[in-house]
């Protein structure tokens, strides 16, 4: 037969291994759920948002005048041109004097004519357009002036030949050349055998 003290030896072991378990146990599920509560979710994403504001009060707002637009254009030739009677110049060719030439054609752009009653500078299949305004802004003016129409439909301050007679230092016009490029031309001096002219061509 066991001896009774052996029993509750062997009884109280066991209760204090069942003890111990149990306690650790606990500490296991504690250390768990510690580790849950510092596994929490991550916030949620920030979202920054731009709101296009309306101008404010203080915003300056700047208007301009619609006006006609006038296409700017690099210069072709420009310089002194000598024309004496009978004789034109090939503006494209930076012509600075005066060949004998049977008129305005081909690519002859302007022709100092040698008429009976008087001598007349003619330009090749354009017009002269009387012109006014410092050189600055010749170039401006003469696109407007080409293409300006009265209510009749026909050119405006038009004129297909220049007297000699009638040139005055300083008169300005405006026409077009053989190749349709936009020119201007200065009287800078004049006699009864010769006109001598400022010239700008600008490409088309």
């Amino acid at each position: 037969m066991a001896q009774p003290g052996a029993w509750l030896r062997s009884n109280f072991a066991w209760t204090v291994i069942g003890g111990a378990a149990g306690v650790m146990g606990v500490v296991v599920a504690i250390a768990s759920l510690a580790n849950d509560v510092g596994k929490s979710d991550p916030p949620p994403p920030t979202v920054t948002s731009t709101t296009q504001g309306s101008p404010s009060a203080s915003s300056s707002t700047t208007s301009s005048t619609p006006t006609a637009a006038v296409t700017s254009h690099g210069v072709q030739f420009t310089g002194q041109v000598t024309l004496d009677r009978a004789t034109g110049v090939d503006l494209e060719k930076a012509q600075n004097e005066g060949h004998d030439v049977d008129g305005p054609n081909g690519t002859v752009d302007l022709y100092f004519a040698a008429e009976f009653l008087d001598n007349e500078l003619r330009a090749n299949n354009s017009n002269f357009y009387a012109d006014e305004g410092p050189e600055a802004a010749d170039q401006e003016r003469c696109s407007r002036l080409v293409s300006q129409r009265d209510e009749r439909g026909t050119a405006q301050t038009a004129f297909g030949q220049i007297y000699a007679f009638s040139m005055t230092p300083g008169q300005q016009y405006c026409f077009k050349t053989s190749e349709k490029n936009l020119a201007w031309l200065r009287i800078n001096d004049r006699a009864d055998r010769f006109v001598v002219l400022n010239v700008t061509v600008w490409n088309s």
